[in-house]
């Protein structure tokens, strides 16, 4: 459903705002529009705040125009900040952008929800244990009311990792992980990783055996019976190094301007080949499945996942041998071919999973 992030409450709390109004089978973006967004400063928002705070206009741009000439920096970019509102009249303010949103017609049974988000790697446990897992979700709840708790999803990962090694997902895999984790059947778990609309495949450095994936299940593929999962992902850790969302990619990246306008190697090329050196002496990359259940299953979630599944999922690679793509880089930029590998790499360096790697 479309929606929009209208508040944080701390750093992890944050309440959005859904518009079924503006759903469609064929939208993809889940963001408003730049009309979208105008229609709901100029008609919702600005109007809201002036009747229930008159006195905090004087701080507010009165149009959505005029917001965003403050917002954008001379380089084009839009600086988001935001104002503080006073818990006291919350309540009241929330009814009056309850009836605005009414006078929009795609604003019509619009509904407020919250999220806590920003929190993944702070609970570890062991992962074959129950009470641990119930351990670790009343730590991380602490300080939160759910109710009812069926309303509310959380996701739960599972990790896999050996010291020296990376670990990835195979590709042709994915439906013994999809048919395991769901507990359906070979040919239904199949179709559910078929690349299309509720499946992404995300490839391994352009390796296309060796890729992640992420499914969103449609409502009547939904395992309502045992875990009620609405969505699971395999992914690996080694898109960590370079993760940096901007201009709608998720990781850095480099642009065939940014070539032209680079006399000899570039320093983009010549920083990122001191970071997949670095990664090839020090870091190790695991390979994580996460899924998304009702608070009311976290604890159970991932615990019926069977060993020989992994074993069959999972390619293991030495932890040199898998960021050798960093010479690649090198060898493209000093030579202009990919012909100049390093020395010492062979057949032998990939091996199938063991039962060795861990779990946490």
């Amino acid at each position: 459903v479309p929606n929009i992030l209208l508040s944080h409450h701390d750093q992890h709390h944050m309440i959005r705002v859904f518009f079924p109004g503006l759903y469609s089978p064929t939208r993809e973006n889940l963001a408003l529009t730049k009309e979208e967004r105008e229609e709901w400063y100029n008609r919702v928002i600005y109007p809201a705040m002036s009747d229930a705070f008159p006195q905090s206009t004087t701080s507010w741009p009165p149009e959505y125009s005029a917001e965003i000439f403050r917002a954008r920096t001379h380089g084009g970019h839009i600086v988001n900040s935001g104002h503080g509102v006073p818990a006291s009249n919350v309540s009241n303010l929330s009814d009056i952008m309850r009836i605005r949103m009414e006078l929009i017609p795609w604003g019509r049974l619009a509904f407020f929800g919250v999220q806590y988000r920003g929190t993944k790697d702070v609970s570890y446990h062991g992962a074959r244990s129950q009470r641990y897992a119930q351990q670790a979700l009343d730590i991380y709840l602490q300080g939160i009311v759910l109710h009812p708790r069926d309303t509310w999803y959380i996701d739960i990962g599972m990790e896999f990792s050996r010291t020296g090694c990376a670990l990835l997902w195979r590709t042709d895999a994915h439906n013994i992980l999809a048919a395991d984790l769901l507990k359906i059947t070979a040919e239904e778990a199949s179709q559910l990783v078929r690349p299309g609309r509720n499946c992404r495949r995300d490839l391994g450095s352009h390796l296309t055996q060796i890729s992640g994936l992420r499914v969103k299940l449609p409502e009547g593929c939904r395992n309502a019976g045992l875990t009620k999962t609405i969505m699971f992902q395999a992914y690996t850790t080694d898109k960590a190094l370079t993760y940096h969302p901007e201009r709608g990619h998720y990781g850095k990246f480099l642009t065939g301007q940014m070539v032209l306008n680079s006399p000899g190697v570039p320093i983009f090329c010549e920083n990122l080949l001191d970071a997949y050196t670095s990664a090839s002496r020090n870091m190790d990359v695991a390979a994580r499945v996460e899924v998304r259940v009702p608070l009311s299953k976290a604890v159970s979630a991932l615990l019926a996942l069977e060993d020989h599944t992994i074993i069959q999922s999972l390619v293991m690679f030495s932890r040199t041998v898998w960021w050798y793509v960093a010479f690649q880089c090198r060898s493209f930029w000093t030579q202009g071919h990919l012909t100049h590998f390093p020395t010492g790499i062979s057949e032998a360096s990939v091996y199938r999973l063991s039962n060795q790697c861990s779990t946490q």
